[in-house]
């Protein structure tokens, strides 16, 4: 039934779009009925086609569609394995060519003539990953679509002069995939052919919502690609769930990429995929499953099955803990890094830490210190941060050339970036982070017998690989107390003392692959655990714990089990129940959709998208002009450049900016996309706050420049 309404739905908005009824020289056919039905039945099927698009294949063998052969094994898998209708979890270390698997594993389904769908956690991995998709859709014809709050600045739409900015329908305008129009309606994302987004757009789907069927038949059609799935948090988890519990209802082709997800997680998924390819409801018990790694696990008309991988880089990686004082951290941690520069004038220096004021202070010193500082982090302008990006990629992408830098980043820099460090100093963070951040390091060199080959541009590499963990300790010599923020403090104490993780800061050395999953599976959190731990030290487990089972109960009340809705209306049939038998069916569209990262992550208590302006245009960076001038943006570049304005602030800062500068008119701003956004003059931050090229932050002086 939601399959159907949704079908409904969508014929709806087709038929009833101007464009298809501005034709009226069918008008004319009125009178001959069946010949008026025939016409308009082929005007439809050309409208869908010309409106929505059909399904994108990518044709060739793997060497033709990528410029090298299947060299690594979880590529090998990709060319031999069958990929028709089914589950593949996709478990491997990282940069081993996950996402060069996972695009094979669409263009070698052919037959199952589905759409793709790929998903992300961020804006700016999302943006990243279109240009992929592009570049694999080369020579092809077809609409494709990015979808997150901030799509409109991405290059995709703004290499087009049509209206509204951005969107073009004309085929002989561009040539690959191209923008459409139709997909920048409300709830329409999920319809294109080809989908770049964040994972919110799919895990909204698992929401309760009245065009929920809409998003539940956009998804039946397609091939879900979701990439690096270990960040979702437990509401994210159990949305997942549900929508995994779907789309193994109607036998849809879903991938999973992970390079480090704990073995617990993964038989929760391939529960919920199971229970809906069953038909059997989502209650069905996770199967027994080993933690093999690294690892392809597959739900089909074979059952369950496992497949275990060779790795294409087996080599180890060696560990230096850092004990700092927690009173002088920041400095510290320059101190370290100023000594690795001394070593080696030459290096790409990474700096990934947990805090955005901690990242803006560490890239300040150094700055002041000679370094040649590359900052990114969380609270830039999307423009700033969009720039970052992009000399990033330059200076330590896969084609970048020798010369020194030290690139300082939040978690922004953890996953999706093929960026190659020489050395990485690290927060300590929680076991899947730690890792995430060494696969930025040495990442294009090759682990042979006795050494590596490395590439030309880093050659001076010598040893093996060591990721620099810096600890923040009390005077006790203990963990200091706020060493876990923004984690959880049980994430990170069980990082710190499993053995099989950091064992208490005496681990030097992990086997990769060898180690990785038991490392993840020792850091990982759960209930059955605190009847092994020492009492004493459960306090900090079970409030996440208490936090998770918060987490997963909120998405509990705000989903439905879309898979059990058919095989509940099978038994009220029989039973003569009718429509009385089926409450998913109402629950199912009893929600309002708000935005959707609103409803699908849990987040800081306020979060809020702030624009600085400078009434006075003297400021470098603030949006030059006042309210009146943000007024007159109504589309086009000026919109556009406003947008790239934005900075995303959340958590005690975010309320602290509200309160500054009073909540805005609902609807304030003409342009749909402004209506969100918080206008601030930037002379009224609040007192220690400064806004300048290294973004909004912290700052001790106060004030601006």
């Amino acid at each position: 039934m939601p399959l159907l309404t949704g079908l409904v739905c969508l014929a709806d908005w087709l038929a009833s779009d101007a464009t298809f009824l501005a034709d009226h020289e069918c008008l004319q056919l009125l009178a001959e009925p069946q010949k008026y039905f025939a016409r308009r039945v082929a005007d439809a099927e050309a409208w869908v086609e010309r409106s929505i698009g059909l399904p994108v294949r990518r044709p060739g063998s793997f060497g033709q569609v990528f410029p090298f052969e299947p060299a690594r094994p979880v590529q090998q898998w990709a060319v031999d394995a069958e990929h028709g209708p089914g589950l593949a979890i996709v478990a491997v270390p990282m940069g081993e060519g996950k996402t060069e698997a996972g695009l094979w594993r669409h263009a070698a389904g052919g037959g199952c003539r589905d759409g793709l769908i790929w998903g992300l956690p961020t804006t700016a991995m999302a943006d990243a990953m279109l240009g992929r998709v592009l570049r694999f859709y080369t020579g092809t014809d077809g609409f494709a679509h990015l979808a997150h709050g901030r799509a409109l600045l991405n290059a995709f739409y703004q290499q087009s002069p049509a209206i509204p900015a951005g969107v073009c329908d004309d085929e002989e305008m561009q040539s690959g995939l191209r923008p459409g129009s139709w997909f920048r309606g409300r709830h329409r994302a999920l319809t294109a052919p080809v989908g770049v987004m964040t994972c919110d757009q799919v895990l909204a789907v698992g929401v309760s919502h009245k065009f929920a069927p809409v998003r539940l038949a956009a998804l039946a059609g397609k091939h879900v690609v979701l990439d690096e799935v270990h960040t979702y948090d437990p509401y994210q988890d159990r949305l997942l769930c549900r929508v995994l519990g779907w789309l193994g209802f109607v036998r849809a082709r879903v991938t999973l990429l992970t390079a480090t997800l704990p073995t617990r997680r993964l038989r929760e998924y391939v529960a919920a995929y199971q229970a809906g390819w069953n038909r059997s409801g989502e209650n069905a018990a996770p199967p027994v499953l080993p933690g093999l790694y690294p690892a392809v696990t597959s739900v089909d008309d074979r059952g369950v099955v496992q497949q275990r991988l060779a790795a294409h880089r087996s080599y180890v990686h060696r560990l230096h803990v850092h004990r700092l004082a927690a009173a002088r951290f920041d400095t510290a941690t320059v101190e370290l890094v100023l000594q690795a520069r001394a070593g080696d004038r030459q290096a790409r220096l990474g700096v990934i830490v947990n805090r955005v004021d901690r990242a803006v202070a560490v890239a300040i010193e150094l700055a002041e210190r000679g370094e040649p500082v590359l900052l990114l982090q969380g609270r830039m302008t999307f423009g700033q941060r969009e720039d970052a990006v992009r000399q990033l990629l330059q200076r330590t992408g896969p084609t970048a050339q020798a010369g020194p830098v030290t690139v300082v980043a939040t978690q922004l820099a953890e996953a999706s970036l093929d960026i190659d460090l020489d050395v990485v100093f690290t927060d300590l963070a929680p076991m899947p982070s730690l890792l995430q951040r060494a696969g930025r390091q040495w990442r294009h060199s090759i682990p042979i017998a006795g050494g590596w080959i490395h590439p030309l541009a880093v050659a001076g590499r010598h040893g093996d690989p060591v990721l620099h963990i810096l600890v923040p300790t009390a005077a006790s010599g203990d963990l200091d107390a706020g060493a876990h923020y923004p984690y959880s403090r049980a994430e990170i104490r069980r990082t710190w003392r499993a053995t099989e993780a950091l064992a208490g800061g005496d681990r030097d050395r992990l086997r990769i692959p060898e180690d990785v999953q038991g490392a993840v599976d020792a850091a990982d959190v759960r209930l059955e655990d605190l009847d092994t731990d020492d009492w004493s030290d459960t306090n900090p487990e079970l409030a996440h714990l208490l936090a998770a089972g918060a987490a997963s109960a909120a998405a509990h009340r705000v989903g439905v089990d879309v898979a059990s809705v058919a095989r509940d209306w099978r038994t009220a049939m029989r039973a003569g129940d009718g429509w009385a038998g089926v409450p998913a069916l109402a629950a199912l569209t009893r929600g309002e959709l708000w935005r959707e990262e609103a409803v699908t992550r849990l987040r800081d208590a306020d979060t809020v998208q702030v624009l600085l302006y400078d009434p006075t245009g003297r400021h470098q960076i603030a949006w030059p002009g006042g309210v009146a001038e943000l007024l007159d943006v109504r589309g086009g570049r000026t919109l556009i450049e406003a947008l790239r304005h934005v900075i995303p602030v959340s958590g005690r800062l975010a309320s602290r900016l509200r309160a500054a500068a009073g909540q805005p008119p609902h609807g304030w701003h003409p342009a749909t996309l402004l209506n969100d956004v918080l206008p601030l003059p930037v002379g009224s931050l609040p007192a220690g706050y400064r806004f300048d090229e290294y973004g909004l932050h912290n700052h001790p002086t106060g004030g601006q420049p």
